[in-house]
């Protein structure tokens, strides 16, 4: 029994060491702190600096947070902090967007290959010799038309 046991155990512990080892918790980890980092900082950016500024245009109130509908006394609907809300989640749709286009262009730049001249060289030449073979084809054709004709 305490064999039985014994081997299971071993048997998680290698799972699980292969599990640590493919996934690698550590870019996982690096990743999450960063994007919490990246979070309160655009929190920061929509609270301290935009939504203020939206405020003052709009509403007059100093904070979104304080719009809100009174059903009785104690029972409030915070659709301003719902609103708020919705315009951090745009603000960090954009960013991602941003960044995520800035990246990508990168890469395509980088990976572009540099000589498009000797391409566009090939591609011509690939395409004169698919125009004669057409003529060639089109003769061939036209013979064997003479020849059936001839044969009837």
């Amino acid at each position: 029994m305490f064999k039985n046991i014994s081997a299971k155990i071993k048997n998680f512990k290698k799972g699980f060491d292969k599990f640590f080892n493919e996934v690698n918790f550590l870019k996982l980890a690096i990743t999450l702190i960063v994007s919490q980092l990246f979070s309160k900082v655009v929190t920061s950016l929509s609270t301290d600096i935009i939504m203020p500024f939206i405020n003052w245009l709009l509403y007059g109130t100093k904070s979104l947070k304080d719009l809100k509908f009174n059903l009785r006394d104690d029972i409030n609907v915070n659709y301003g902090l719902f609103i708020q809300n919705i315009c951090e989640f745009f603000l960090v749709s954009l960013f991602f967007y941003i960044i995520l286009t800035y990246i990508i262009s990168k890469i395509i730049i980088i990976h572009q290959p540099k000589s498009n001249n000797n391409e566009n060289q090939n591609n011509n030449k690939i395409i004169t010799k698919l125009n004669k073979l057409e003529i060639e084809r089109n003769e061939i054709l036209k013979q064997i038309k003479e020849i059936l004709e001839y044969k009837k």
